[in-house]
């Protein structure tokens, strides 16, 4: 989301993501209330010796209308990423353990690509996951809602809306907490074609906070996470950006 929008038919995305800085919005306000930590995962657009000041001051100059509002603040945690996946060459898996991150909420553009990389690499990392379908957006819908499918089919992610009492997010911020399993048997699990896949249902994801929200993502947008005793500050990695 801290994007210029000057690539190649950035013009179709565009105003997908205009329509989702209401929704984040109010999804990063609740992880305020709940103390939770922000993390912006951004590419630097090719720019190696970047850092976060810059890229914020140059997505400003070009998409003020989708940046702006969703500008992250000095108490929000900053990742830079040099491709599509918010975790590959990047602090991110290093921040989230020390975070005490188990559950990730995926925000942002675009759901085909960042999107869809980082929900497969925290899936392969054991996280829980959600991704609201109104806070993620691609070029086109139809893209996005195949990526929506693909992630609650095969990576057991929720998509459902954010339901909203009073302005607060009721779910799915709590849920199973991240597996604990050996490497053999993840091994095991992953590999073998017939191995029976344990499905999460709606329900699940919908039932009251009865543990901590414990981690919230979004590639361009934010991650946030429990631990509320942690100091947030910048996790920026010099990289070079896809979009």
């Amino acid at each position: 989301m801290i994007n210029c929008f000057d690539f190649d038919d950035a013009e179709k995305l565009r105003p997908q993501a205009r329509r989702l800085v209401e929704p984040i919005l109010t999804l990063r306000a609740e992880m305020d209330r709940l103390k939770a930590p922000r993390i912006y995962v951004n590419d630097n657009f090719g720019e190696w010796h970047s850092e976060k000041s810059k890229l914020v001051r140059r997505a400003l100059g070009l998409a003020a209308d989708v940046v702006a509002p969703l500008a992250p603040r000095e108490e929000d945690y900053f990742v830079i990423k040099p491709q599509f996946s918010g975790f590959y060459a990047t602090s991110l898996p290093l921040l989230l353990p020390k975070l005490g991150a188990s559950r990730l909420i995926l925000t942002g553009v675009a759901t085909d690509i960042c999107v869809l990389f980082t929900a497969a690499d925290a899936h392969m990392r054991d996280y829980a996951l959600w991704v609201p379908e109104d806070a993620v957006a691609a070029e086109r819908k139809q893209r996005s809602r195949a990526s929506l499918d693909i992630m609650q089919a095969h990576m057991g992610a929720a998509s459902l809306r954010r339901p909203l009492a009073n302005g607060t997010v009721t779910a799915p911020l709590s849920g199973p907490p991240r597996r604990q399993t050996s490497s053999r048997s993840r091994r095991a699990v992953r590999t073998h074609p017939r191995s029976p896949r344990r499905k999460r249902s709606a329900s699940a994801h919908l039932r009251t906070r009865s543990m901590p929200v414990q981690a919230t993502l979004g590639p361009g947008a934010f991650l946030c996470g429990t631990l509320p005793e942690a100091t947030p500050r910048d996790h920026t990695t010099g990289t070079n950006g896809q979009r």
